[in-house]
This record gives C-alpha cells, sequence and structure tokens, in this order.
C-alpha cells in the first residue's frame, strides 16, 4: 500500500508553508482554495508521499494529540540539524543513536506536530 499524504489542519498557513517548506526542504507543489475561507497547499517528498496542510479562515485548527508524528528519512542528519538550527527550531530531543547505524532527532512544527529526522547508515 502506498501512502498518498498525511493531512494536517493549520493556524497559520504562511508559517507552516515556511517550515515544510525553507527548514525540511519540501517542494512546495500545489495551493488551492476549495471554498472560501478554506486555503489547501501540498508538500512533496522525495519518494511521492505528500503533506497536506489546510487552514480554514476564522477557524481554529484542532489542539494537536501527542500521539501524532511524522517521520522523515533523510540523506545526512548533520546538514538537516544545522538546517533547523539555522532557522530557530528547537530540538526536543537528540541526535540519538537507535541502534548501530540509525540515528535521529524530533521536533515540532508550528502547530505542534512531533517531527522525527531520521538516516539510517546502513
Amino acid at each position: 500500500m502506498k501512502v498518498c499524504w498525511c493531512t494536517i489542519r493549520v493556524n497559520d498557513m504562511e508559517q507552516s508553508k515556511r517550515f515544510y517548506g525553507d527548514v525540511l526542504g519540501l517542494e512546495l507543489d500545489k495551493t488551492f482554495n476549495p471554498m472560501p475561507d478554506r486555503t489547501i497547499a501540498f508538500f512533496k517528498g522525495d519518494e511521492g508521499a505528500e503533506i497536506e496542510l489546510i487552514h480554514d479562515e476564522g477557524k481554529p485548527a484542532p489542539i494537536s494529540d501527542e500521539k501524532i508524528s511524522i517521520g522523515f528519512a533523510v540523506d545526512d542528519l548533520e546538514i538537516m540539524l544545522q538546517q533547523v538550527k539555522n532557522n530557530n527550531v528547537e530540538i526536543l530531543k537528540g541526535p540519538l543513536t537507535l541502534g548501530k547505524d540509525t540515528y535521529c532527532f524530533f521536533i515540532k512544527d508550528p502547530n505542534g506536530i512531533e517531527i522525527q529526522i531520521v538516516e539510517n547508515k546502513n
């Protein structure tokens, strides 16, 4: 089964777009307004899975549940760690070693969604 996308309801679309585009380096695929007061933006990952951001003007996004997290695999954890630091994003945990060849750290997006950045060196 192929994962198509993960949807996140956001309070501030521009701040969220900067995070997923500038900080994490995902490619903005499309932004559109399917109805008045609703904006949707899709960001593409390398393997086709997407992050969908939805903002409803005048309607606060639900508070995120700590059970929700998104994992992103990167080729070089040190480069991503520096990019996160350069964008003043707080590192919650890590860098950590998980097993002998897996390294990661954790951050949160502007909406409180936990993000795990992982590198597998095998």
